[in-house]
């Protein structure tokens, strides 16, 4: 049996770089969670001079994805605290007023 194809809801072909960027519907979110808490996950290398870390993905719109990377967490720290939980609630975020006063950029020097 195959899997039904999502509902594409737009598209954009790029003639430069051949690429095409396509928005499909979702029909559910799930994030990871630690202790039923929102968390973020990030990967530093300590032996690099700068440090820099990587952030990881803690959103899916696949269920079985978001279960899999909470049991592989659950693994690496010894634990049963991580989970994935599906987002049943949608808050729009707002944007700051294009008028609004920004912060000063840092130089690179």
């Amino acid at each position: 049996m195959s899997r039904r194809l999502p509902k594409l809801l737009i598209e954009k072909y790029d003639k430069k770089t051949h690429r095409t960027r396509q928005i499909f519907e979702a029909a559910a979110y799930y994030v990871l969670t630690y202790e039923n808490g929102p968390i973020n996950h990030r990967d530093v290398n300590k032996l690099l001079n700068n440090g820099t870390p990587k952030y990881l993905r803690i959103a899916y719109s696949n269920k079985g994805t978001a279960v899999q990377t909470a049991r592989r967490l659950n693994k690496l720290f010894q634990t049963d605290k991580f989970s994935a939980a599906k987002v049943v609630s949608y808050e729009p975020v707002v944007d700051a007023p294009k008028d609004a006063p920004r912060a000063p950029k840092k130089s690179k020097t």
